[in-house]
C-alpha cells in the first residue's frame, strides 16, 4: 500500500474527516505538516491553512511566506497570526516551549471556531508520540499520560465542539522525510530543532538514541503501550464516571463532596481517580495534576482528624466536615448540608407560639406543661436531641433565638459543676465549622439553655421540684 492510500485510510476511518466540511490544518512550513497538506489536498479535504509566525527566529518571516506560497499553489485559503512567544512567556510564567504550544493552539481554535470547522488537524508524528510519552514518563503521568496522544481528541483543552485531529501519529519521520522526496515537496528545516536546551529536543538527541543501544525496538515498544492504554484507558475512565454519580453526592462551582465512608471503601486505585477527577473538575485549566497531589488527598482521607485540612494545589484543600469530605477552592459556597441556621437578627420567642428557623424549612415551637410527671424520667434525661425539657419556672420570658456570641458559655446536661464555652462544645460534638456561626441558640436573658439537637444547659433541667415544663421542639416544615 503506498503512503498516500495509508494516509486516506486514516483520514476517513482513524480521523473521522469528512471531504466535504472545513478543517484546519496547522502548517509550520517543516517536513511533517507539509507531508500532511499535501496528503489531505490530493485526498480533496476542504482545507484551511494556518500558521503562526512564533518570531523566535530571523527566518521565520521566510517560513510564513513559504506556507503562503504553497497554499495559494493549492489554492487553498491560508491565514497566519504573528505573537511575540518571549514576552508571552515571560508574562505567563511560561517555558518558551509551554508558551509556544499554548499560543498556537489558541490561534488554531480560534481560526477553526470562526470558520465552524469539523477539525483542527495538527501533524505529530509516530516519533513525536514516543518523545511524548517520555516527557510525560519522565515528569512522573500516570496511565493517562503514558498512553500519549489520541487521533482524535474531544473534548480537549481548547474546545469542547472541535476536536484536535492527528492524522500522522502512526508514521514515522523516516516514512515523512521518503514522502516529501517522492512527491518534490521541498518542506524549510527549523534550526531551532537541534537546539538542546530544549528538553524535547534533548530527548530526541540524547536519550533517545542512547536507549536505543538497550534495545533497537523501543520506538515500537513504547508505541504499542500507549495503544494498549489507549483501549484500555476508556473502560476504567467509565467505571470511574459510574462511581462518580454514585458517591459525588454535592457538585457545583468550585467544589465536590463526597460521603466520606463511601470514598473510604473504594479500593486506592479508585479513590485516586475521583480525587483528579474532582481537582480537574474544580480546576478545569490546571495541568499536571501531579501524583504528589493526589496523594496528600489520599493520605489526609486515611486520617482521623476531622477538624484538619490540607492544601492540595491552586488553591484547592480538602477538609472533613461531619460525615462528608470536601474538595473545594477558597470562596466556594458550599450547599448548607440540612443544619439549623438562625436568622442575622435576633428572635424572641413567647409562650404558646412558634418561630422560624431559616435552612431547610425548620421550625421551633414551644408550649408549657404541668402533665409531664408520668415520663419524668425519660423527659429529665432529655432524649431526643431536637426537643427540650426545661424549668418553665426558671426561664425568664420571652426567650431569645440567636447566633453565638464571644463568651457564651454552656454547662451541658449532666456535668454537675462548671462550663464550657459553646465555641469549644460544638468543635467537640464536631458541628461542622462552616455550621457554628450562625448555628441557633436559644437562650434565656444571658444564659445559652439549648443548643437545638445537642444539648440543654444542666441548670435548666426538669428536677423533682418542677412544677411546669416548658417543651421546646424543633422540626422540619411538611411541605
Amino acid at each position: 500500500m503506498s503512503m498516500l492510500k495509508k494516509l486516506q485510510k486514516i483520514f476517513q476511518h482513524g480521523c473521522w474527516l469528512d471531504s466535504t466540511r472545513i478543517s484546519v490544518i496547522g502548517v509550520s512550513g517543516g517536513p511533517d505538516s507539509v507531508c500532511l497538506l499535501d496528503a489531505l489536498h490530493r485526498s480533496g479535504y476542504s482545507l484551511v491553512v494556518a500558521h503562526l509566525n512564533h518570531k523566535l527566529r530571523p527566518e521565520s518571516a521566510n517560513d510564513a511566506l513559504y506556507v503562503e506560497g504553497l497554499s495559494r499553489q493549492f489554492g487553498l485559503e491560508f491565514t497566519c497570526k504573528e505573537v511575540d512567544v518571549r514576552s508571552y512567556a515571560a508574562a505567563h510564567s511560561l517555558s518558551i516551549e509551554e508558551a509556544a504550544r499554548e499560543v498556537r493552539y489558541q490561534f488554531l481554535f480560534t481560526e477553526a471556531s470562526r470558520r465552524n470547522a469539523q477539525a483542527v488537524l495538527v501533524a505529530h508524528t509516530a516519533d513525536d508520540q514516543v518523545e511524548t510519552i517520555l516527557m510525560h514518563w519522565l515528569r512522573g503521568a500516570g496511565m493517562e499520560g503514558l498512553r500519549g496522544m489520541p487521533y482524535r481528541q474531544l473534548p480537549n483543552a481548547w474546545s469542547e465542539a472541535i476536536p484536535l485531529v492527528r492524522p500522522l501519529l502512526g508514521i514515522s519521520r523516516k516514512e515523512i522525510l521518503a514522502y516529501c522526496q517522492e512527491n518534490d515537496l521541498h518542506p524549510v528545516t527549523d534550526a531551532s530543532n537541534l537546539d538542546q536546551t530544549y528538553f524535547r529536543n534533548r530527548l530526541r538527541h540524547e536519550l533517545l538514541p542512547y536507549l536505543r543501544t538497550y534495545n533497537r525496538g523501543i520506538d515500537a515498544h513504547i508505541l504499542n503501550l500507549a495503544n494498549i492504554l489507549q483501549y484500555e484507558e476508556p473502560l476504567l475512565v467509565e467505571l470511574v464516571n459510574q462511581t462518580w454519580q454514585r458517591i459525588a453526592s454535592f457538585r457545583g462551582p468550585g467544589f465536590v463532596g463526597f460521603r466520606r465512608p463511601d470514598l473510604q471503601g473504594l479500593p486506592l486505585g479508585m479513590q485516586r481517580r475521583l480525587i483528579r477527577k474532582a481537582i480537574a473538575l474544580i480546576k478545569p485549566g490546571l495541568r499536571d495534576i501531579t501524583f504528589q497531589v493526589v496523594e496528600r488527598a489520599v493520605n489526609f482521607l486515611a486520617g482521623g482528624n476531622p477538624e484538619r485540612q490540607v492544601d492540595l494545589a491552586a488553591g484547592i484543600r480538602i477538609f472533613n466536615e461531619a460525615e462528608f469530605t470536601w474538595l473545594a477552592e477558597g470562596g466556594a459556597q458550599l450547599p448548607v448540608l440540612g443544619w439549623l441556621v438562625s436568622p442575622a437578627e435576633a428572635l424572641q420567642l413567647e409562650r404558646g407560639k412558634t418561630c422560624e428557623i431559616r435552612a431547610a424549612g425548620w421550625r421551633l415551637s414551644l408550649h408549657e406543661t404541668s402533665d409531664f410527671r408520668p415520663q419524668f424520667q425519660a423527659f429529665q434525661q432529655n432524649p431526643d436531641a431536637y426537643q427540650a425539657w426545661l424549668d418553665a419556672d426558671r426561664l425568664v420570658f420571652p426567650l431569645t433565638v440567636r447566633r453565638r456570641l464571644p463568651g457564651d458559655r454552656i454547662q451541658p446536661l449532666g456535668m454537675a459543676h462548671g462550663s464550657v464555652k459553646v465555641s469549644d462544645y460544638m468543635m467537640n460534638v464536631k458541628l461542622p465549622r462552616r455550621a457554628r456561626a450562625d448555628y441557633p441558640l436559644v437562650c434565656s436573658q444571658e444564659d445559652v439553655v439549648w443548643i437545638p439537637g445537642y444539648t440543654i444547659h444542666h441548670a435548666y433541667r426538669i428536677t423533682d421540684q418542677t412544677r411546669r415544663a416548658a417543651h421546646l421542639v424543633v422540626n422540619r416544615e411538611v411541605e
